[in-house]
């Protein structure tokens, strides 16, 4: 198999974006039908399948640093992942810590250590906004693959290693977890297995497992192997399921994140074929939709949720203020995006080549759509 081009993926690009949109309308929901401190939030759950958008991150993110991965060495990547993680992380964690200030919601002492935290992308089981906990997962499976590239080397047959080793650990997970009758919930918890990868290495596997497919690897143990990987996701989604259905004591339509999960993982696997017709909406317009999932999907959870509270306190309506913030996290995630992200991005470059003593332009030149990273 050839290695797969190092190219912008529109379809992608579009996927992840949709994504991030439905993660923040399943926070923002409840919130919708919310009247001030004497109302409540509503028991109905509309957007209860929101979270489905986090999944289908984690199989792109397999996906594209797999492309992304392939004769790389372990310097390079690790230089590429940092300058795509942090500078919106920094920024996004200090957009959140002034927001818990301003509306007093947590202890000032509290929103400091949350803060470090963030900026160290130490894993912990409550990170400053709710959204973080998959960075460290991101992060893990980064220094996974950084560390293969390392010792074994960056070609395909390594890269494909990785996700086939990745999916066999979370399949045994799951098969442990399900055949003994242990509590599954409480493995989604587990901030030790989160760090691990193991409940969501599923996912990484199976885009790493698309990736091997396309575009000229097909065989019938590799989409064996996909079919087989498959089941530890539907597992893992099947736990968020019941947990949902728990909380809301029920949930309507039960197969709804199933499906969006099966057409998502298609618009992947289809990614080369739908490329052509996709990118007449327009490449640079679409890379930047796409680049925007990540300080979008940082950014909405605490600060966003904050803020709306903040104005229903204030006497607008709930839907309005659900609409305006809705629209002031886009734009935020945009300015991040478009203005902010590259000169700090530039800065950090210098800083990092400075520190290793290799002095030279355009080291990091390649676009990158990883996820939820951006």
């Amino acid at each position: 198999m050839q290695p797969a081009a190092k190219m912008q993926i529109v379809a992608i690009d579009l996927l992840r974006f949709g994504c991030a949109a439905l993660v923040m309308l399943y926070h923002f929901a409840p919130l919708a039908s919310f009247h001030g401190t004497a109302g409540a939030l509503s028991t109905e759950a509309p957007l209860w399948f929101g979270w489905i958008g986090v999944q289908l991150f984690f199989v792109i993110s397999g996906y594209v640093i797999a492309c992304s991965a392939v004769d790389a060495d372990a310097g390079s990547f690790l230089r590429r992942r940092i300058l795509r993680l942090a500078p919106a992380a920094w920024f996004c964690a200090s957009f959140t810590a002034v927001v818990l200030l301003m509306t007093g919601a947590v202890p000032a002492m509290t929103v400091g250590i949350r803060w470090l935290e963030a900026l160290s992308f130490w894993p912990t089981t409550w990170p400053i906004d709710g959204s973080y906990w998959t960075l460290s997962v991101e992060l893990a499976f980064y220094l996974l693959v950084a560390g293969v590239l390392r010792l074994a080397g960056g070609s395909p047959r390594r890269i494909e290693g990785v996700g086939i080793v990745l999916g066999a650990a979370s399949l045994a997970l799951w098969a442990a977890a399900f055949a003994s009758g242990t509590p599954t919930v409480p493995i989604l918890a587990s901030l030790p297995l989160r760090v691990s990868q193991l409940p969501y290495g599923a996912f990484f596997s199976l885009g790493i497992s698309l990736w091997a497919i396309r575009p000229s690897g097909a065989t019938l143990r590799r989409f064996v192997f996909a079919s087989l990987v498959s089941v530890g996701c539907l597992a893992e989604i099947s736990v968020d399921v019941a947990r949902s259905a728990s909380e809301h004591g029920g949930v309507p339509y039960q197969w709804v994140p199933y499906a969006i999960f099966a057409g998502g993982v298609a618009m992947i696997a289809g990614a080369g074929w739908l490329q052509p017709g996709i990118a007449r909406l327009g490449e640079t317009r679409l890379a930047t939709i796409g680049r925007m999932t990540y300080p979008l999907y940082l950014l909405h959870h605490v600060a966003g949720l904050g803020l709306i509270l903040f104005l229903i306190a204030a006497g607008v309506s709930s839907g309005v203020a659900v609409a305006l913030i809705s629209v002031l996290m886009l734009a935020l995630s945009w300015y991040v995006t478009v203005r902010l992200e590259p000169r700090l991005r530039r800065v950090m470059a210098a800083w990092i080549d400075s520190l290793s003593r290799r002095h030279g332009p355009g080291r990091d030149s390649r676009r990158s759509a990883s996820l939820p990273i951006g």
